[in-house]
This record gives C-alpha cells, sequence and structure tokens, in this order.
C-alpha cells in the first residue's frame, strides 16, 4: 500500500498560505479467483484528523542593508537603507526591539489528514449468465 498526506497551514499575522494535497491511494495486491466467479474488491481506509494553533517566534540581529525599487515605475531605485536590524525595525510594527534583537511573532493553525490503516475487502459471486461469454 502506498499513501499520500493532506496538510493545510495558514499563518494569521503575515501573509497566510494554505495549501491543500489530495490523499493519494493505491494497492498493489495479488487475488486468486476461482473459475466461473467475479470478485467485487473494496479498499477501506481509516483517516485521522488533527487540528492545532501554533505560535513561531522569529528573532534575528545583524546589519542590512535594504534597496527599494517602484514596481509602478519600471521597478526603477528609489533609495537604500542600511544598519543594524534593531534601528531599521525600531519603528514597523508588528517587531519588536529588545538588546538590539528584533522579535517577530507568527501564529496560526494547520488542519491534517492522514490514514491509519487500510484494508481490502472481496467478495466473491458465481458468474451470471449474462457475466459469461
Amino acid at each position: 500500500m502506498n499513501a499520500g498526506f493532506s496538510r493545510e497551514v495558514e499563518v494569521s499575522r503575515t501573509e497566510g498560505e494554505v495549501i491543500e494535497k489530495e490523499l493519494v491511494w493505491t494497492v498493489d495486491s495479488n487475488i486468486k479467483l476461482p473459475p466461473q466467479t467475479k470478485t467485487l474488491a473494496s479498499l477501506i481506509i481509516n483517516q485521522q484528523e488533527f487540528d492545532g494553533r501554533f505560535t513561531v517566534t522569529t528573532k534575528f540581529w545583524g546589519r542590512m542593508i535594504v534597496q527599494i525599487y517602484n514596481r509602478k515605475d519600471n521597478n526603477n531605485f528609489v533609495r537604500s537603507i542600511e544598519g543594524n536590524v534593531e534601528e531599521i525595525f525600531r519603528k514597523v510594527e508588528g517587531f519588536h526591539v529588545e538588546k538590539k534583537k528584533v522579535t517577530y511573532i507568527s501564529e496560526g493553525k494547520c488542519h491534517f489528514c492522514f490514514g491509519v490503516d487500510q484494508r481490502v475487502v472481496l467478495k466473491q459471486l458465481p458468474l451470471d449468465d449474462g457475466d459469461k461469454e
């Protein structure tokens, strides 16, 4: 058996991103059939789901160079800012500066869906007159 894994993640205090993937299941089994019978095979999959919330704290420090371009004016260069990150981010909303370190907190939620077990159920029936050739 091969199985896929599905997940969704959303971050709410910055640009959010949601990723959706389809679960894909495959079964590779050899089934021996008695003569003059037909078989109905069913793949039964049990899944579990998980919902959660998370907080990620990002800290950075050091020097940086920021170059600003005008997208509306053919990406022409506007200006450059250079300095310690704590000076550049000191007045930017959502960032906290303490002891030359800049901290930003991202919060979000996640949803996971995954298979926990699978089984194949076989049902054998005699061929009907319409099934025989």
